[in-house]
């Protein structure tokens, strides 16, 4: 496999685990007595993004490049909050400066993490 092949391969998973995340976050994370399917919910879709950009900002700290870009996605700019959909569309259309090690790295933490959420409900 080339390295634009494999660049391609991180595109296409970026933009799958897109539109899973755009699925599960519209839901929420259900409480200890109700289902996401309720009306009580520990953790509303909009608290989602922050709480996953704090972890993966814990996650890679010593990983500096990979660090600053998750701290620069967890950061409210020009009153756009912080979205992971925004983070995965950059790195399908290469907006992201990160090698593919880095970016495989991140896109296998992020879809670990999507796939706990959806598996709660």
């Amino acid at each position: 496999m080339t390295s634009f092949d494999h660049a391609q391969d991180l595109q296409l998973k970026a933009l799958s685990i897109c539109g899973k995340w755009m699925r599960v976050s519209k839901v929420g994370i259900p409480g200890q007595s109700s289902c996401v399917c309720s009306y009580a919910y520990d953790v509303n879709a909009q608290q989602l993004d922050p709480l996953i950009l704090e972890f993966l900002e814990k996650k890679f700290f010593k990983i500096k490049p990979l660090y600053q870009v998750i701290k620069s996605y967890r950061k409210k700019k020009n009153k756009i909050t912080p979205s992971i959909s925004r983070l995965l569309n950059d790195i399908a259309t290469h907006k992201i400066e990160l090698s593919t090690a880095d970016i495989s790295i991140l896109l296998d933490t992020l879809e670990i993490s999507i796939n706990s959420i959806e598996e709660l409900h």
